[in-house]
């Protein structure tokens, strides 16, 4: 229950920490069932005072995400090329080659969307990957 709370947490871009009925963090007040919710990434991971994550992860956002965006879409591109080669095949050895080369695209495209989601889920849940507790 609780892993799936995180991954909606993530999904959703909410930023709470349980901290117990009546107590504080980060200047805020916990509501009626302990958690307090923080309204941006920044604002929790200050609280958290890893302020400096933070940073780090809007670079990645910023560099990595359209990276990847450009890799799976020239792999995209390359597989449909693939595709024209496979129809043009002459003979059956070339046609073997063609679809050897499609799975391998496929699968690397596949790769590609998976660590896309990923990168996004981790940066947007960034407490639990780094099993970030409440302040003592």
């Amino acid at each position: 229950m609780n892993l799936l709370n995180r991954i909606m947490n993530a999904l959703l871009k909410t930023y709470k920490v349980f901290v117990g009925k009546d107590a504080t963090f980060g200047g805020q007040t916990a509501d009626a069932e302990g958690y307090v919710t923080f309204e941006s990434r920044t604002k929790f991971l200050e609280a958290m005072e890893f302020g400096w994550l933070d940073k780090l992860l809007s670079a990645l956002e910023t560099i990595v995400g359209p990276i990847l965006i450009v890799v799976g879409a020239i792999g995209v591109i390359y597989a449909i090329y693939l595709g024209v080669m496979l129809a043009k095949a002459e003979n059956a050895e070339k046609r073997e080659e063609a679809k050897k080369r499609i799975i391998n695209v496929l699968v690397a495209i596949a790769i590609t969307a998976a660590l896309i989601f990923l990168m996004y889920l981790f940066s947007n849940n960034v407490d639990w990957f780094m099993n970030l507790n409440k302040k003592a």
